[in-house]
C-alpha cells in the first residue's frame, strides 16, 4: 500500500516461522520510500545468522520476500515517470 511517498506492507502466514519472518520483513520496510527500500542493507540478516537457523526452504523464502519488496519499489518508481 502506498500512503504517502511511503511503502506500507502487509503480510501474514500460516506458518508460525513464516509469521515471524515476514514481520521482522515488514518492520524493516514498511514506511519508508522505495529509493530506501531499493537502497536497504541487508545484513543484518547473515549478521545475527537468521539463514543458519532456517531449513533451505525457509532460507529461499526470506530471500523471495526481499526480492519481492524490493520490486515493488522498483514498481512503484517506474509508475512515477
Amino acid at each position: 500500500e502506498k500512503q504517502g511517498n511511503e511503502l506500507v506492507f502487509t503480510a501474514d502466514s500460516d506458518a508460525i516461522i513464516t509469521k515471524g519472518i515476514v514481520a521482522l520483513l515488514i518492520r524493516v520496510f514498511s514506511h519508508q520510500t522505495p529509493e530506501n527500500i531499493l537502497n536497504a542493507d541487508v545484513s543484518f540478516i547473515d549478521k545475527i545468522g537468521l539463514k543458519d537457523h532456517l531449513s533451505p526452504t525457509r532460507a529461499n523464502g526470506l530471500v523471495s520476500m526481499i526480492q519481492q519488496m524490493k520490486q515493488y519499489a522498483r514498481q512503484d518508481l517506474e509508475n512515477r515517470n
